[in-house]
This record gives structure tokens, sequence and C-alpha cells, in this order.
């Protein structure tokens, strides 16, 4: 019997990526922006923030493929996308995946925007 694969996002470079989507998916609906689609990467220095707001879920899904097919490349990458919820809440989608490799995770994190003091 074979072990599980450890999961991607408890990698330091996966988790990175992943709370700098959520981060900035957060900062962008606190400061009540539009949010297309957008991809995150990391390599060997600081994440980066590649929106994709002309093509849309598909152009991202497309960036997605492409950072998958990545070969000899270190790293990681998360497509995020905002979609709705019950009761004025906004799911953020979160896809974590490898450079350079097939398997990807799923995340939802849930959003509701502050109302007053508390």
């Amino acid at each position: 019997m074979s072990a599980p694969a450890p999961s991607i996002a408890s990698e330091p470079g996966g988790r990175a990526v992943l709370d700098e989507a959520i981060g900035f998916a957060k900062d962008a609906l606190e400061a009540g922006h539009e949010l297309p689609p957008f991809v995150v990467t990391k390599e060997f220095g600081d994440c980066q923030v590649e929106s994709l707001g002309e093509g849309g879920l598909e152009g991202a899904r497309t960036r997605m493929e492409e950072l998958g097919r990545s070969a000899g490349t270190v790293g990681h990458f998360a497509l995020t996308h905002l979609g709705p919820m019950d009761r004025g809440e906004t799911a953020i989608f979160v896809e974590l995946g490898r450079l350079g490799g097939v398997e990807s995770e799923v995340f939802v994190q849930r959003f509701r925007p502050r109302r007053g003091l508390f």
C-alpha cells in the first residue's frame, strides 16, 4: 500500500500562493473593486498576480493549462475567480497546482462584506 501524496497546499510555496490568492481577492472585494479571474504564480521569488479580465474564466483556464504544461519549472500557481453564495456572500474559488504538474486542488473561501463597526 502506498502513502497518499502530500497536499499541494501543505508545501511552503503552495501555501504562499494560496494565501496570496485569497488575500488579493479579499482586499479587492473589501475595497469594492470588480475582480476578474486572475492567476497567482510563485517560482523562486515573490508571488506575481496576472489579471485575466479580457479572456474571462475561459482565458484563465487556458492560462492555468499552460502553466500546468510548463515543464522543468519549480513553483506553484493558483487560478482564482468569484461566484455567488447565499445571504449576500461571495465565494472565492482557488484552484491550486504545481507548475509542470497535472494535479490541482480546489479551495473555497466565503467572503461577506463587513457591516458597521463590528
